[in-house]
């Protein structure tokens, strides 16, 4: 049995505080392997890794129990249901979310006598600002500023056969989100590397060309070496701060420790309340919609650049909704018409 199996078969404990040291091991073995497994060849990595790995579990194991409790998304539920209302335009959206869900499918095929499973249904959200009637001081307005929240883009990747081993199927992949920020930070130091190594064999060959010329012998040449000079020295501290290739895996290791370690600033989980109407304008005080509160957890990840936030839901899927859809066949000729 293989450490992701015993995650999901509870291999780690309920509460953070509770990890035993053979979980820890396995998952520094895990996250060795997921980065780049010639780490294992450093000095002392599993003692450097090991403070680093144990508070991202306890973080990840934290994530699990704040995901919100689980929805039915059956025949009626889109009709019923604020939150799934709230994620879909329509009925057919949801149906059409699930049907495409490749791991949804999978999942069925490989228990065929299961006849719902769980998922973790996520969505981008986004906002923007609208024109529409409101009620401003008890009175109906109808060009009043308002916010529009959008969901879309909706997967549903993390399939399990009931919602404990969905939860923790959630935070194990929160976990291997970290090696894949450690993997995207280490392609960017790889890239800038590479750039300044092309960038010291121009500036090599300049000093070269210019050498050959000798100095002095011709308007300028004096200051043209002197800048290349400059920009050599430039590129030598630029290389020493970012390390040269003979440390990469020192390099990885330590990168890894710093994602690790600073793993709930990395990935973070919210519980969000928002009061949609039915139209998912965000309401603040009277409205002459119907307003719900739509509930679900707010996951941030932060690998390169800006954070991506995704709203997430825990649903239960029949089995019918993982029905592969046909092709439009008359959609797709009317748009070669």
């Amino acid at each position: 049995m293989g450490w992701l199996d015993r995650w999901l078969k509870r291999g780690l404990p309920a509460e953070s505080g509770k990890i035993s040291d053979a979980s820890v091991l396995e998952a520094i073995s895990h996250i060795v392997q997921l980065v780049d497994p010639r780490i294992a060849l450093c000095p002392g990595y599993a003692a450097r890794l090991e403070p680093a790995v144990r508070s991202a579990l306890s973080h990840c194991i934290d994530m699990e129990a704040r995901i919100p409790p689980a929805i039915q998304a059956g025949a009626t539920a889109w009709g019923s249901d604020s939150q799934l209302s709230a994620f879909f335009a329509t009925e057919a959206d949801l149906l059409r979310t699930c049907s495409r869900s490749a791991e949804l499918l999978r999942h069925f095929e490989d228990n065929p006598l299961a006849g719902t499973a769980f998922g973790a249904l996520s969505a981008l959200v986004s906002e923007r600002q609208v024109t529409g009637p409101a009620i401003i001081n008890g009175l109906l307005r109808q060009d009043v500023l308002q916010t529009t929240v959008n969901f879309s883009d909706h997967r549903l990747m993390i399939i399990a056969e009931d919602e404990a081993r969905l939860r923790r199927a959630v935070s194990k992949r929160a976990f291997e989100e970290l090696a894949n920020i450690a993997l995207a930070r280490g392609e960017i130091e790889s890239s800038a590397r590479q750039q300044l190594d092309d960038d010291r064999a121009l500036l090599l060959a300049r000093r070269q060309m210019l050498e050959r010329r000798g100095t002095g012998l011709g308007p300028g040449s004096d200051g043209a070496l002197q800048d290349v000079e400059a920009e050599i020295e430039k590129n030598n501290r630029e290389i020493q701060r970012i390390g040269s290739g003979a440390n990469a895996l020192e390099r990885q290791l330590e990168r890894l420790v710093d994602v690790l370690t600073h793993a709930s600033n990395l990935i973070s989980f919210e519980f969000c309340t928002m009061r949609l109407s039915n139209t998912n304008h965000l309401v603040v005080g009277e409205s002459v919609e119907r307003v719900s509160n739509v509930q679900f957890a707010l996951v941030t990840s932060q690998r390169i650049g800006e954070p991506v936030s995704r709203a997430v839901l825990v649903i239960e899927v029949p089995r019918q909704f993982a029905r592969s859809q046909k092709p439009d066949l008359d959609g797709a000729r009317k748009l070669l018409l």
